[in-house]
């Protein structure tokens, strides 16, 4: 990756990081014109109103609790398994390079200037 490709990164995520705080900043000083310490309270509605509907809630807090926690390990293991499958492909082709790498050694190279064409990449070194 070149020089300006990563400095093109920084910039792009620190844009984004600043456009993240200036939304969030927005909203909260939008809401604290919406409740208004000024207000008139006369324009409030005061009368209970009877609310239709269950009065409890429909989801317990420790369903609520084991689903975020489910959602967490789930999230792990498959943050585990693609480095597990990462770190496979990479000694996959590591055994690869080191096999072509050992084939190469093995087979004689064409003859070049002042060497004898049967040798092999370790006899040329030595005869050097």
């Amino acid at each position: 990756m070149t020089r300006a490709v990563r400095r093109l990164r920084v910039w792009l995520a620190a844009a984004g990081f600043v456009a993240i705080v200036v939304g969030c900043a927005s909203a909260v000083l939008a809401q604290d014109r919406d409740a208004g310490e000024g207000d008139d309270p006369s324009g409030r509605s005061a009368a209970f109103q009877a609310v239709e509907g269950p009065t409890r809630e429909s989801i317990s807090g420790g369903t609520l609790m084991l689903s975020a926690y489910a959602v967490v390990w789930v999230l792990v293991a498959g943050y585990v398994a693609r480095i597990a499958l990462s770190s496979s492909r990479t000694a996959r082709d590591l055994s690869r390079l080191e096999a072509a790498l050992a084939k190469m050694e093995r087979e004689p190279t064409p003859a070049r200037k002042g060497e004898p064409a049967s040798a092999t990449k370790g006899e040329a070194e030595k005869g050097s």
